[in-house]
């Protein structure tokens, strides 16, 4: 299994989204994103070449996995 490694913007990302998560909707909402990201890093994790091979926009192309 790999390691994940979070950038600072992956970082900011990821609370800027749940605090969005949180003030459009409830905390079960919230709950059911965080399970989602932990369930698609643990694939990553598994899996690393399912990520992008360079950096880019989005989310998980600021996770990466070594």
């Amino acid at each position: 299994m790999k390691e994940v490694r979070w950038t600072e913007t992956a970082k900011n990302t990821f609370r800027e989204t749940s605090e969005f998560i949180l003030s459009l909707w409830n905390i079960s909402v919230n709950e059911k994103f965080l399970d989602q990201l932990e369930y698609r890093i643990g694939q990553l994790k598994h899996n690393p070449e399912l990520g992008p091979p360079v950096v880019g926009i989005g989310l998980f192309h600021y996770i990466t996995a070594f």
